[in-house]
């Protein structure tokens, strides 16, 4: 059976700002106040984003965010404290893992979306508060706040992504060179191996690899001596033995005719 996944606050607001995406006209910010300071009263919201195309419409949209059902339960004891930002918005939704939140017990207007792959998808559509109180000024601050430190966070990112390239450009080109090190080496190593093939060459030929040689020349006959020099030998053994029978059929012939010379004589 296979294990159930353990959902995290982070996990689904990245999958949140894989739905909403600053390409296709949203803006996305993370752990909004209700006002800057501290002070009772004050109320986060997970997540705001809001829509910047006319054409798609600009709202403000509120997201909670539950990953347990303990949590959830809390939630539902005292909805009314969402107001404080939600109030504010045009859609408020609770994003959840499948199966933690049911549709019958989503206060009124609310809305539910769950992960699905690497983006989230509509569970209930919120229904459009068509008329949402005033943005106040300390929420207005509280937003460009949040929105600088995103700006700053993705900056301190960005350069840690840069300095690690050029990291992984040094380390790379600190390999290359080692491995140039040991490529030198091997490459000496065979040059000694045909320094050491040349002298004996010369030993057993007499002639100098280093001289006014005829290479080509002799790469041929070496060429042909292996491949037809076994042929050469065995032809100069067949030269020889018939030579070898014909001269013992010449000394068996003067031996034959110092045989007759000597009965003629008598």
């Amino acid at each position: 059976m296979a294990e159930k996944k353990q959902w995290t606050e982070a996990a689904l607001l990245e999958m949140l700002q894989n739905t909403y995406k600053e390409s296709d006209g949203h803006c996305v910010l993370t752990h909004v106040h209700s006002d800057t300071g501290g002070g009772a009263g004050i109320r986060t919201a997970d997540a705001i984003s809001m829509g910047l195309w006319k054409s798609r419409g600009r709202f403000l949209t509120g997201y909670e965010i539950k990953i347990s059902r303990n949590d959830w339960m809390k939630e539902l004891d005292n909805p009314a404290k969402a107001d404080e930002i939600g109030a504010k918005c045009d859609y408020w939704y609770i994003i959840a893992p499948p199966g933690l939140v049911s549709v019958e017990e989503l206060p009124e207007g609310w809305g539910l979306l769950e992960p699905a792959r690497t983006r989230l998808k509509i569970i209930k559509k919120a229904v459009k508060n068509d008329n949402p109180d005033p943005l106040t000024r300390g929420f207005v601050a509280s937003i460009l706040r949040q929105f600088l430190r995103q700006k700053s966070d993705r900056a301190a990112v960005n350069e840690a992504r840069h300095q690690s390239y050029w990291k992984g450009v040094e380390a790379g080109k600190q390999e290359a060179m080692t491995g140039g090190d040991r490529g030198l080496k091997s490459e000496l190593k065979d040059l000694e191996n045909y320094k050491a093939a040349f002298k004996k060459f010369q030993e057993e030929t007499g002639i100098s690899m280093w001289g006014p040689i005829d290479l080509r020349a002799i790469a041929q006959a070496v060429k042909w001596a292996h491949e037809h020099g076994h042929r050469f030998f065995q032809r100069l053994e067949l030269a020889e033995d018939r030579v070898n029978n014909a001269l013992l059929q010449i000394q068996e012939a003067r031996t034959e005719l110092k045989g007759l010379d000597t009965r003629v004589t008598r």
